[in-house]
Protein backbone atom coordinates (compact mmCIF):
# COMPACT_ATOMS: atom_id res chain seq x y z
CA UNK A 1 0.00 0.00 0.00
CA UNK A 2 1.27 3.46 -0.96
CA UNK A 3 0.78 6.51 1.30
CA UNK A 4 -2.01 8.84 0.15
CA UNK A 5 -3.06 12.36 1.20
CA UNK A 6 -5.36 12.76 4.17
CA UNK A 7 -6.60 16.29 4.85
CA UNK A 8 -6.54 16.16 8.64
CA UNK A 9 -6.84 19.94 8.91
CA UNK A 10 -10.46 19.81 7.73
CA UNK A 11 -11.51 16.30 8.78
CA UNK A 12 -12.22 16.97 12.47
CA UNK A 13 -11.16 13.36 13.09
CA UNK A 14 -9.06 11.78 15.85
CA UNK A 15 -5.29 11.90 15.51
CA UNK A 16 -3.46 8.92 14.07
CA UNK A 17 -5.39 8.41 10.84
CA UNK A 18 -3.56 6.76 7.95
CA UNK A 19 -4.42 6.90 4.26
CA UNK A 20 -3.23 4.73 1.35
CA UNK A 21 -3.58 4.22 -2.37
CA UNK A 22 -4.61 0.63 -3.00
CA UNK A 23 -4.95 -0.92 -6.46
CA UNK A 24 -8.24 -2.66 -7.28
CA UNK A 25 -8.53 -5.81 -9.38
CA UNK A 26 -8.99 -3.78 -12.58
CA UNK A 27 -5.99 -1.51 -11.95
CA UNK A 28 -7.87 1.48 -10.50
CA UNK A 29 -6.20 3.15 -7.51
CA UNK A 30 -8.59 3.72 -4.62
CA UNK A 31 -7.96 5.97 -1.61
CA UNK A 32 -8.59 4.30 1.75
CA UNK A 33 -8.13 5.67 5.29
CA UNK A 34 -8.10 3.95 8.69
CA UNK A 35 -8.26 5.03 12.31
CA UNK A 36 -7.56 2.70 15.20
CA UNK A 37 -9.63 3.15 18.33
CA UNK A 38 -6.74 3.19 20.77
CA UNK A 39 -3.97 1.01 22.15
CA UNK A 40 -5.70 -2.22 21.16
CA UNK A 41 -6.71 -3.28 24.67
CA UNK A 42 -10.34 -2.22 24.40
CA UNK A 43 -11.12 -2.63 20.73
CA UNK A 44 -14.75 -3.49 20.07
CA UNK A 45 -14.32 -3.99 16.33
CA UNK A 46 -14.09 -1.95 13.13
CA UNK A 47 -16.74 0.03 11.24
CA UNK A 48 -16.44 -0.13 7.46
CA UNK A 49 -17.94 3.12 6.17
CA UNK A 50 -19.49 3.24 2.69
CA UNK A 51 -20.00 6.93 1.76
CA UNK A 52 -22.73 8.30 -0.46
CA UNK A 53 -22.40 9.86 -3.89
CA UNK A 54 -20.31 13.08 -3.97
CA UNK A 55 -18.84 12.22 -0.55
CA UNK A 56 -15.23 11.61 0.50
CA UNK A 57 -13.21 10.33 3.44
CA UNK A 58 -12.80 13.63 5.30
CA UNK A 59 -16.56 14.16 5.60
CA UNK A 60 -16.67 11.15 7.94
CA UNK A 61 -14.11 12.54 10.40
CA UNK A 62 -16.69 13.39 13.09
CA UNK A 63 -18.28 9.93 12.73
CA UNK A 64 -14.84 8.36 13.15
CA UNK A 65 -14.47 10.33 16.38
CA UNK A 66 -17.84 9.15 17.67
CA UNK A 67 -16.97 5.52 16.98
CA UNK A 68 -13.47 5.88 18.47
CA UNK A 69 -14.98 7.23 21.69
CA UNK A 70 -16.97 4.00 21.89
CA UNK A 71 -14.00 1.74 21.23
CA UNK A 72 -14.39 1.13 17.49
CA UNK A 73 -11.81 1.50 14.75
CA UNK A 74 -12.92 2.91 11.38
CA UNK A 75 -12.12 2.30 7.73
CA UNK A 76 -13.38 4.67 5.01
CA UNK A 77 -12.79 4.98 1.25
CA UNK A 78 -13.28 7.28 -1.71
CA UNK A 79 -15.30 5.37 -4.31
CA UNK A 80 -13.90 5.40 -7.84
CA UNK A 81 -14.95 8.63 -9.51
CA UNK A 82 -15.15 10.63 -6.28
CA UNK A 83 -12.96 12.25 -3.66
CA UNK A 84 -9.30 11.87 -4.57
CA UNK A 85 -9.75 8.46 -6.21
CA UNK A 86 -9.19 8.60 -9.97
CA UNK A 87 -11.99 9.94 -12.17
CA UNK A 88 -12.82 8.65 -15.62
CA UNK A 89 -13.25 12.04 -17.32
CA UNK A 90 -11.03 15.09 -17.68
CA UNK A 91 -13.78 17.20 -16.12
CA UNK A 92 -13.53 16.16 -12.46
CA UNK A 93 -17.13 17.19 -11.85
CA UNK A 94 -18.32 14.14 -13.80
CA UNK A 95 -18.25 11.13 -11.46
CA UNK A 96 -18.74 8.61 -14.25
CA UNK A 97 -18.27 4.84 -14.00
CA UNK A 98 -18.91 2.29 -16.73
CA UNK A 99 -20.79 -0.23 -14.60
CA UNK A 100 -22.34 0.16 -11.14
CA UNK A 101 -21.03 -3.30 -10.26
CA UNK A 102 -17.49 -1.88 -10.48
CA UNK A 103 -18.03 -0.49 -7.00
CA UNK A 104 -17.78 -4.05 -5.68
CA UNK A 105 -14.13 -4.00 -6.76
CA UNK A 106 -13.68 -1.06 -4.40
CA UNK A 107 -15.42 -3.03 -1.65
CA UNK A 108 -12.89 -5.82 -2.20
CA UNK A 109 -10.10 -3.24 -1.77
CA UNK A 110 -11.58 -2.10 1.55
CA UNK A 111 -11.85 -5.65 2.88
CA UNK A 112 -8.28 -6.38 1.76
CA UNK A 113 -6.99 -3.31 3.62
CA UNK A 114 -8.91 -4.29 6.76
CA UNK A 115 -7.19 -7.67 6.69
CA UNK A 116 -3.71 -6.42 5.80
CA UNK A 117 -3.87 -3.69 8.45
CA UNK A 118 -5.12 -6.24 11.00
CA UNK A 119 -8.05 -4.05 12.00
CA UNK A 120 -9.89 -5.58 14.95
CA UNK A 121 -12.88 -7.83 14.45
CA UNK A 122 -15.82 -8.08 14.40
CA UNK A 123 -16.38 -5.80 11.44
CA UNK A 124 -19.54 -3.75 10.94
CA UNK A 125 -20.96 -1.96 7.90
CA UNK A 126 -22.27 1.61 7.87
CA UNK A 127 -23.70 2.53 4.46
CA UNK A 128 -25.06 5.96 3.61
CA UNK A 129 -27.14 6.83 0.52
CA UNK A 130 -25.38 5.37 -2.55
CA UNK A 131 -23.08 3.55 -0.13
CA UNK A 132 -26.18 1.80 1.19
CA UNK A 133 -26.95 0.50 -2.29
CA UNK A 134 -23.37 -0.70 -2.74
CA UNK A 135 -23.39 -2.14 0.77
CA UNK A 136 -26.58 -4.15 0.23
CA UNK A 137 -25.06 -5.77 -2.86
CA UNK A 138 -21.87 -6.46 -0.87
CA UNK A 139 -23.92 -8.23 1.81
CA UNK A 140 -25.50 -10.42 -0.87
CA UNK A 141 -21.96 -11.25 -1.95
CA UNK A 142 -21.02 -12.25 1.63
CA UNK A 143 -19.29 -9.14 2.95
CA UNK A 144 -17.72 -10.45 6.21
CA UNK A 145 -19.48 -8.18 8.72
CA UNK A 146 -21.38 -9.05 11.87
CA UNK A 147 -24.05 -6.39 11.42
CA UNK A 148 -25.00 -3.52 9.10
CA UNK A 149 -26.63 -0.12 9.53
CA UNK A 150 -27.99 1.94 6.63
CA UNK A 151 -28.63 5.69 6.59
CA UNK A 152 -30.98 6.93 3.85
CA UNK A 153 -29.94 4.02 1.58
CA UNK A 154 -30.35 4.45 -2.16
CA UNK A 155 -32.57 1.42 -2.65
CA UNK A 156 -34.86 3.26 -5.02
CA UNK A 157 -35.61 6.69 -6.47
CA UNK A 158 -38.95 8.36 -5.88
CA UNK A 159 -40.21 8.97 -9.40
CA UNK A 160 -43.64 9.08 -10.96
CA UNK A 161 -44.33 6.30 -13.50
CA UNK A 162 -43.89 8.67 -16.43
CA UNK A 163 -40.59 9.91 -14.97
CA UNK A 164 -39.33 6.33 -14.72
CA UNK A 165 -39.92 5.90 -18.43
CA UNK A 166 -38.15 9.15 -19.24
CA UNK A 167 -35.19 8.16 -17.05
CA UNK A 168 -34.79 4.87 -18.91
CA UNK A 169 -34.98 6.60 -22.29
CA UNK A 170 -32.40 9.20 -21.28
CA UNK A 171 -30.08 6.58 -19.77
CA UNK A 172 -30.22 4.20 -22.72
CA UNK A 173 -30.48 6.55 -25.70
CA UNK A 174 -28.45 9.50 -24.43
CA UNK A 175 -25.01 7.94 -25.03
CA UNK A 176 -26.14 6.43 -28.35
CA UNK A 177 -27.14 9.90 -29.59
CA UNK A 178 -23.88 11.45 -28.46
CA UNK A 179 -25.12 12.97 -25.19
CA UNK A 180 -23.24 10.61 -22.89
CA UNK A 181 -21.08 13.40 -21.48
CA UNK A 182 -24.01 15.75 -20.90
CA UNK A 183 -25.59 16.32 -17.52
CA UNK A 184 -28.95 14.84 -16.62
CA UNK A 185 -31.90 17.22 -17.23
CA UNK A 186 -32.09 20.19 -14.82
CA UNK A 187 -28.76 19.20 -13.21
CA UNK A 188 -25.96 21.64 -12.46
CA UNK A 189 -22.30 20.90 -13.21
CA UNK A 190 -21.10 21.91 -9.73
CA UNK A 191 -22.03 20.50 -6.35
CA UNK A 192 -24.66 22.48 -4.44
CA UNK A 193 -22.02 23.27 -1.84
CA UNK A 194 -20.24 25.44 -4.39
CA UNK A 195 -22.00 28.78 -4.55
CA UNK A 196 -25.19 27.35 -3.04
CA UNK A 197 -27.15 28.67 -0.06
CA UNK A 198 -28.31 26.58 2.88
CA UNK A 199 -31.75 28.17 2.90
CA UNK A 200 -34.17 26.09 0.84
CA UNK A 201 -31.59 23.41 0.06
CA UNK A 202 -32.83 19.81 -0.23
CA UNK A 203 -29.45 18.23 0.51
CA UNK A 204 -29.56 18.46 4.31
CA UNK A 205 -31.39 20.13 7.20
CA UNK A 206 -28.22 20.14 9.33
CA UNK A 207 -26.68 23.59 9.11
CA UNK A 208 -23.57 22.45 10.98
CA UNK A 209 -22.86 19.66 8.50
CA UNK A 210 -23.57 22.00 5.57
CA UNK A 211 -21.01 24.51 6.84
CA UNK A 212 -18.54 21.72 7.64
CA UNK A 213 -18.64 20.25 4.13
CA UNK A 214 -18.68 23.67 2.50
CA UNK A 215 -15.45 24.61 4.29
CA UNK A 216 -13.84 21.32 3.22
CA UNK A 217 -14.70 21.84 -0.44
CA UNK A 218 -13.58 25.46 -0.31
CA UNK A 219 -10.14 24.45 0.97
CA UNK A 220 -9.76 21.32 -1.17
CA UNK A 221 -11.89 21.72 -4.31
CA UNK A 222 -10.58 18.44 -5.76
CA UNK A 223 -12.87 16.64 -3.31
CA UNK A 224 -15.98 18.08 -4.99
CA UNK A 225 -18.19 16.22 -7.44
CA UNK A 226 -20.99 17.55 -9.63
CA UNK A 227 -24.26 16.14 -10.95
CA UNK A 228 -24.59 12.79 -12.78
CA UNK A 229 -24.07 12.49 -16.53
CA UNK A 230 -26.95 11.54 -18.82
CA UNK A 231 -25.56 8.00 -18.85
CA UNK A 232 -25.30 8.02 -15.08
CA UNK A 233 -28.57 6.20 -14.40
CA UNK A 234 -27.82 2.72 -13.13
CA UNK A 235 -30.48 0.20 -14.21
Amino acid sequence: MEAAPLFVDVANAPAGGQSWWVTAADGEKVRVAAWRSGDGTGDRGTVLMFPGRTEYIEKYGPAVGQFAARGFSSLVLDWRGQGLTARAKADRRLGHIEDFRDYQKDVAVLVDVARRAHLPKPWFLLGHSMGGCIGLRALHEHLPVRAAVFSGPLWGIQLKPVEVGIAWVVALLGPVLGFGDHLTPHAQPDHKLIGGRFEGIDLTTDRGMWDFMKSQIARYPDLALGAPRSSGFAP
